[in-house]
């Protein structure tokens, strides 16, 4: 005759920590019985009333809300709970006519003091170092070579500003002004960026500017004597190209 054999049904806390009836092989031995780790915390009502739940060596760990509307550390063993509903009773879990028992809080730990992101700084003493200039300059273009990119965002700035660069300025130009105007220009087969902290204290940012390719070009038409910190950077962050900064009164290349 055939028989049907039909799923059981399982209650969640079982899913969760069972007893499995292992017999024993040889002779006089005895049933012995082997515990199933549980990982998932299980359904019952008393989620609506406490919150934090988790499962730890077979028992189920929650901080739950007396009548009175405090909280409450508590837990309780899942493998007796098999098959019933664990509730709250005044802070307490509690299951079948089984109480759980309550816990000591667990040890604050004060939340990681708030680092802000890194920001270009401007004050810092450029990698490169100082480049003198006086109006009008030879040659023309001023060609000096960089290295682009690092880990700090240009977005924050201003509108335009993009990329990653150097925390400290790349270099550090101190230029005396004449009549013509000013441009900083960047060559690379990369796509580079190019923020400039200029004489007034503001911030001047490029993208794709240049007339090749994807590099940035700065143009200053009445430009100010005084320090411009440049920085050159990649629209990627990570990268290190090779880059050539034009400095010119005639024209960005």
């Amino acid at each position: 005759m055939k028989r049907d054999v039909r799923p059981s049904r399982m209650h969640p806390a079982t899913r969760v920590l069972g007893a499995v009836l292992v017999m024993g092989i040889g002779m006089g031995a005895g049933p012995v019985l082997a515990r199933v780790q549980i990982t998932d915390t299980p359904a019952g009502t008393y989620a609506q009333t406490c919150a934090d739940a988790s499962v730890r060596e077979g028992r189920l760990y929650a901080t739950c809300r007396t009548m009175t509307g405090q909280r409450r550390w508590t837990s309780i063993e899942l493998a007796p709970c098999t098959g019933s509903d664990i509730g709250n009773d005044d802070g307490l879990l509690v299951c079948h006519g089984l109480r759980g028992r309550f816990e000591a809080p667990p040890p604050y730990v004060p939340p990681a003091p708030y680092r802000p992101p890194p920001v270009l700084d401007a004050s810092a003493p450029a990698i490169l170092g100082n480049y003198t200039l006086y109006s009008p300059f030879y040659p023309d273009p001023y060609t000096i070579q960089v290295y682009p990119g690092g880990f700090v965002s240009a977005a924050d700035l201003a509108d335009g500003c993009v990329g990653y660069m150097n925390r400290e300025p790349d270099l550090e130009v101190t230029y005396t002004a004449g009549r013509a105007p000013l441009y900083f220009s960047v060559a690379s087969n990369d796509d580079t960026t190019l923020v400039i902290n200029g004489p007034d204290g503001r911030w001047y940012c490029d993208d794709d500017g240049g007339q090749y390719g994807l590099n940035p070009s700065l143009r200053f038409v009445q430009p100010q004597s005084g320090v411009y910190d440049i920085w050159v950077g990649t629209y990627e962050q990570g990268r290190r190209p090779r880059a050539m900064i034009h400095i010119s009164e005639t024209g960005s290349q």
